[in-house]
């Protein structure tokens, strides 16, 4: 993901924006992830053909794809903290 600066507001509100960015993506992703699931669920109870190779293969996917939400929001969740702070003294200052 790039993030783009605005150049025309704070950084703490372009901080902002990303993190809706970023958020609106892992609600793409989680979407995505429930409709795999769902496919896989309806798959495993039809009578008919199986496809355990491409079920393990979507298997291994979902499994990155967790760990790809969940390292996105806490680099998200981190970077939103450091610009705060930053941008409010903090880091150079102390505590406000």
């Amino acid at each position: 993901m790039i993030m783009e600066l605005s150049g025309r507001q704070d950084p703490v509100t372009d901080v902002l924006l990303l993190k809706c960015k970023v958020n609106k993506t892992l609600d793409e992703l989680s979407r995505s992830l429930e409709i795999f699931k769902e496919m896989k669920a309806l798959e495993s109870i039809r009578s008919g053909v199986r496809s355990p190779f491409y079920w393990g293969g979507i298997d291994a996917i979902m499994l990155e794809l967790i760990s790809t939400i969940k390292a996105m929001w806490e680099a998200s969740e981190q970077f939103s903290i450091e610009i705060i702070q930053t941008h409010y003294g903090e880091k150079i200052h102390g505590s406000i």
